[in-house]
């Protein structure tokens, strides 16, 4: 009798182990199908403005990852004319990490698939509808 619990206590454990070890890889699938897309962000203060978009597109087991920017710098007030930046990285995902880690720039991008975002340090992008 106890030998048949001992068996039925391992056999609960190892199916609870095997549930969370489902669900971790369904939460990763997740974030890689939600991962593509465009994301933008705004940012003012009194010394700058800026608009960045990026860009995230699948290349079999990479990510093209093109992040664009207009900045204007504030000055008494008074903007100057726009500054555009176009940057391109090659991002790999890393599934144990949950991050897009892209180069050449040795940064990683986070995403949040519940409020629809991607940051990337403390900077939050929303994804475009």
């Amino acid at each position: 009798m106890k030998l048949l619990m001992i068996a039925a206590l391992i056999s609960f454990l190892l199916i609870v182990l095997l549930l969370t070890a489902c669900d971790s890889l369904l939460q990763s699938k997740d974030v890689r199908n939600f991962m593509p897309g465009v994301y933008t962000r705004h940012y003012k203060d009194e010394y700058t403005e800026s608009d960045d978009t990026i860009a995230i597109h699948e290349k079999g087991a990479t990510y093209e990852v093109t992040k664009r920017s207009r900045q204007v710098k504030i000055i008494d007030g008074k903007p100057l004319e726009p500054h555009y930046i176009l940057v391109k990285w090659t991002g790999v995902y890393n599934a144990e990490q949950k991050h897009l880690w892209v180069e050449p720039a040795a940064k990683a991008i986070l995403f949040d698939a519940d409020k629809k975002e991607l940051s990337i340090g403390t900077q939050p992008y929303k994804k475009a509808e």
